[in-house]
């Protein structure tokens, strides 16, 4: 049990470590957003494989099908939109 402590605690001090070194350094708003954006999808795709057997082991292969051109059909629309995201407005 106190190995497991002794994990978490080295764990989580790197929390710590990151509030307070916020305190001193500034960081550009940009990085944040990227940071918080790697750390949102990543969090998002543990759910989804999480879920993943469950949800097909209670969907026909018909379904399946549909699922995956719908998922396809999102990926290449979200591909068209993306160069806007990133290029940079004169100002």
């Amino acid at each position: 049990m106190l190995e497991a402590l002794g994990w978490g605690l080295l764990a989580q001090s790197s929390l710590l470590l990151a509030g307070l070194l916020v305190c001193w350094v500034t960081v550009p708003t940009k990085v944040v957003g990227i940071l918080g954006g790697f750390g949102a999808g990543a969090m998002i795709a543990a759910v989804s494989f999480d879920l993943l057997p469950e949800a097909t082991a209670h969907i026909q292969p018909s379904g399946r099908a549909r699922g995956h051109s719908l998922g396809h059909s999102t990926r290449r629309y979200s591909a068209l939109q993306e160069p806007t995201c990133w290029t940079t407005h004169p100002t």
